[in-house]
């Protein structure tokens, strides 16, 4: 019982095995067939831009889910999970939450799960027009990796993720959080998976070349 609508975006779908575990035939579930599709950013922001107009009247929330994602490895039972994202979404000036934020470069939140307020969505259009501008060819999920928190902090909306907000006890993250743990963050040597809802396929740490310390092995 929640007011949430599901879109599976599947690649191949008449020869993808996956696509008997979703359950198409509830009311707010959707398939779509992708037969080309590079990226999981790439279908997503397509999808986007096929809905633009619809999704502000809709939606208060849009969620982001890649196929490079493990979880929600906690509240999954009735999908609570969501309410962990909407907490932080809903706080005021905040527009965008992942399960982390990376600290190298510009701070920004990860793009293997998120959430931000549909009202960003025409701000995101625009970095997509950006994007097809271009002279230069740069992957769609190498482009949108920290333009995404930009485009969020251009439009005077906060970021938060579920990580930092247990760590730090904020609902909005600060900059000043990446200054003195950057290495140990990425490493995942402090964290647990549950504190992120969602980790990448292979976990934060194990993406790394090597492993980045004994827990991370232990995991």
């Amino acid at each position: 019982d929640q007011s949430a609508f599901y879109l599976f975006n599947v690649a191949r779908v008449a020869t993808n095995p996956a696509k008997a575990l979703i359950p198409a035939d509830l009311p707010n579930v959707a398939i779509v067939d992708w037969e080309l599709s590079p990226s999981p950013m790439h279908s997503f922001m397509l999808t986007l831009h096929q809905l633009q107009h619809e999704v502000p009247t809709l939606v208060e929330a849009v969620f982001s889910l890649s196929s490079g994602v493990r979880g929600p490895l906690v509240q999954f039972q009735k999908a609570a999970w969501m309410d962990e994202f909407r907490r932080l979404l809903d706080v005021k000036g905040v527009g965008l939450v992942g399960s982390m934020i990376s600290c190298v470069g510009a701070p920004h939140v990860l793009t293997h799960a998120f959430a931000m307020r549909s009202v960003l969505v025409p701000q995101v259009m625009l970095e997509l027009n950006r994007y097809y501008a271009g002279d230069e060819f740069i992957p769609i999920d190498e482009y949108f990796r920290q333009r995404l928190t930009r485009a969020t902090q251009e439009s005077n909306f906060l970021i938060s993720s579920l990580f930092h907000a247990k760590r730090d006890k904020s609902d909005v993250f600060q900059n000043e959080s990446c200054k003195d743990s950057a290495t140990s963050l990425l490493s995942g040597c402090d964290s647990n998976p549950e504190d992120s809802v969602f980790i990448r396929w292979s976990g934060e740490n194990l993406g790394a070349r090597g492993f980045l310390c004994g827990k991370g092995i232990a995991m």
